[in-house]
């Protein structure tokens, strides 16, 4: 029983890391909506397509925001499956 419940915790912790990482990427790109249930219950196709979405400006980012961005869509997903080791990564200011 204990087995089972730390199981279920462990996997809702992870999920709930997941729906904070693809809710950055979207905050991050200017738009004001909620992604941390499609991050929560797709994991990392939701990442995926939260990456691709275009600007909220609607314009071309530069080339060093379109880095900037995808950057910290893969080191939001580093922080994501190193979460399941229970190490602790130290943040790191883009």
């Amino acid at each position: 029983m204990f087995g089972f419940l730390f199981g279920l915790a462990a996997l809702v912790a992870y999920r709930a890391l997941f729906g904070a990482a693809v809710d950055r990427v979207i905050t991050g790109k200017g738009y004001e909506e909620n992604w941390f249930w499609w991050g929560f219950f797709f994991g990392f196709l939701a990442l995926l397509v939260a990456l691709a979405k275009a600007d909220a400006s609607g314009g071309a980012r530069p080339p060093e925001d379109r880095k900037e961005a995808l950057l910290q869509g893969f080191l939001s997903l580093f922080l994501v499956r190193n979460a399941q080791s229970c190490e602790i990564i130290p943040h790191v200011g883009i």
